[in-house]
């Protein structure tokens, strides 16, 4: 019996050039959609990083708006404080009235510091803690999409 020509050496590679040509064109087709699949993957994760990092600066904005509110309104009727006591102080007629006035008038001022010192610390806190927690689900979300991958 005659023995059958070999079609492979023995490293396990084709001898003929047309096989192995057609080994390494596969490859390289296997390759390549490996490759496309990916780039996929990382648009898509790119994507969804971008989404999350619009979202996080349209609540900082938000957060920053409400506190740029906040500090116009306190203004607002730290004036509108201010003037009442100038009406008042115009109309004083005895030093006894007006060191009263003048007491009265500090007192309500700094009643109203301490009040709007813990609005505020309320409002920077909440926004704080909403941009943490904007960051940190942004965070997971992204790892566990690596995972995933």
């Amino acid at each position: 019996m005659a023995k059958k020509p070999s079609t492979t050496n023995p490293t396990g590679l084709p001898t003929d050039p047309a096989k192995m040509l057609e080994q390494v064109r596969k490859a390289a087709e296997d390759n390549l959609a490996a490759v496309k699949d990916n780039f996929e993957k990382a648009q898509n994760l790119l994507t969804s990083l971008q989404k999350d990092a619009e979202d996080s600066l349209e609540s900082v904005q938000a957060q920053g708006a409400k506190i740029s509110m906040a500090v116009i309104d306190t203004v607002r009727q730290s004036t509108e404080a201010n003037l009442k006591h100038a009406e008042k102080l115009v109309g004083v007629t005895s030093i006894a009235e007006l060191i009263e006035l003048q007491s009265s008038f500090l007192r309500s001022q700094a009643e109203q510091t301490m009040e709007t010192s813990k609005s505020m610390q309320a409002m920077y806190q909440e926004a704080g803690t909403e941009m943490l927690n904007d960051a940190k689900s942004a965070a997971e979300k992204t790892l566990s999409d690596l995972n995933k991958r």
